[in-house]
């Protein structure tokens, strides 16, 4: 090996400790170091071996003045393998102000990780509301699908998130898109049992005997979940009890073989006034 080839190979591993402390400091230490680093010749977009930068690190961690100081110094924001960008690990974990300074400086709202999930999905997906609002409101698209079909609101509801579920209908996200079983949000979340979101869906237009693959209704799953109330809700909205799946099931035999006599009572009281009305 020539005196010069050795100098370039410390020189490159001199340069791959000071960018493997660029991304620690960032993560972890103090604003000062990550200046001293920079200012020392750190390559601010460089990449761990998993493919994060410092950036990444800095907004997963919520490190809001780091994300500033590497920002303002230029750091690429869409750097990172497989398309997982600070933005999107900064709505994974509802980093609000850093997705904020992300959006400011130009970050791609609609990027997507190997799942396809965006920013928003993640956002939706995990509660986190102020950031589900931000996104939208620099135009996030609502219907971008990931790998299981789910979308925001798909994710949104069958999550729990009433508040992310509300502003994505304020947004006109799509109640009747489905994910890769046929389950539109109200299927979805009548299954989980979650009352409120329900009404949300029901009250935004949402198709209550929308079937999935397998045929069931939203009615259908809330009996086999034993789920009165929300058999209660979906009645008073019209769902048809006579809907079978593809199995020939209606919601009123599946409450019987659940032995559920409180959804059964409903679902005959309710056939039993239909017909009296007709």
């Amino acid at each position: 090996m020539t005196s010069n080839s050795l100098s370039n190979t410390f020189l490159h591993a001199e340069i791959n400790e000071r960018n493997t402390d660029l991304i620690e400091a960032a993560t972890n230490g103090p604003a000062t170091s990550v200046r001293l680093l920079l200012a020392a010749g750190a390559d601010m977009n460089a990449t761990d071996n998993a493919g994060y930068t410092a950036l990444i690190f800095a907004a997963v961690n919520g490190r809001t003045e780091i994300v500033r100081l590497l920002l303002d110094r230029g750091a690429n924001t869409e750097a990172g393998m497989h398309g997982n960008t600070a933005l999107i690990g900064a709505a994974v974990y509802g980093r609000t102000e850093i997705v904020e300074l992300l959006l400011q400086a130009g970050a791609n709202v609609n990027a997507t990780d190997p799942d396809r999930n965006t920013a928003l999905i993640f956002a939706a997906q995990n509660g986190h509301a102020e950031s589900v609002r931000r996104l939208l409101a620099a135009r996030a698209f609502t219907e971008v699908t990931n790998r299981t079909g789910n979308t925001a609101l798909i994710a949104a509801a069958l999550n729990g998130h009433a508040e992310s579920v509300r502003l994505l209908l304020r947004a006109r996200a799509d109640t009747e898109a489905t994910d890769t079983y046929g389950n539109t949000a109200l299927i979805s979340v009548a299954a989980r049992g979650d009352a409120e979101i329900v009404q949300l869906l029901l009250r935004a237009g949402a198709k209550v005997d929308a079937t999935n693959n397998d045929g069931d209704t939203a009615l259908i799953f809330a009996a086999s979940r034993n789920n009165a109330e929300i058999v209660r809700i979906l009645i008073a909205r019209g769902a048809n009890v006579d809907k079978t799946d593809n199995d020939g099931d209606t919601a009123l035999t599946t409450a019987v073989r659940n032995g559920n006599t409180e959804i059964v009572r409903l679902i005959r009281a309710y056939a039993a006034a239909a017909a009296a009305a007709a």
